[in-house]
């Protein structure tokens, strides 16, 4: 699996640099329009310290999804991977009604909160 990532990946740089000498590659895990690194690799943490380990050691400029550093999870739909950092129970503010707690069916199923503190910290990225 490992050779032919080297060798997608040297294809792919070939064609860019062919194109223009000042290319730089812009390497990422995942995005805002994808499900979180985390739930893909089922929770994992060795797995997504790999993950991280390949990502910062590619040739380029990594790009790293805001709580991807520490385990956040999220399938799609959107709003299930564009979550804001809740830290504690006194931050799950409605942003539509500020100053109002959410009631959406979405958080009383799932605690952004008790999830990452399954995460050990220092994030997974430098662990």
């Amino acid at each position: 699996i490992l050779s032919g990532l080297i060798r997608k990946y040297k294809e792919i740089n070939d064609f860019y640099t062919s194109s223009t000498k000042d290319y730089i590659d812009a390497t990422f895990l995942k995005n805002h329009d994808q499900n979180r690194i985390m739930s893909e690799l089922g929770n994992d943490l060795s797995k997504a310290k790999v993950a991280a380990g390949i990502l910062l050691t590619l040739p380029g400029t990594p790009y790293i999804y805001y709580g991807e550093e520490i385990g956040m999870q999220g399938l799609k739909p959107d709003e299930y991977i564009r979550e804001p950092f809740i830290w504690d129970d006194a931050k799950k503010i409605n942003s539509a009604q500020p100053g109002k707690r959410q009631s959406t069916v979405r958080m009383q199923r799932f605690n952004p909160r008790q999830s990452q503190r399954k995460i050990p910290l220092p994030c997974i990225i430098i662990t």
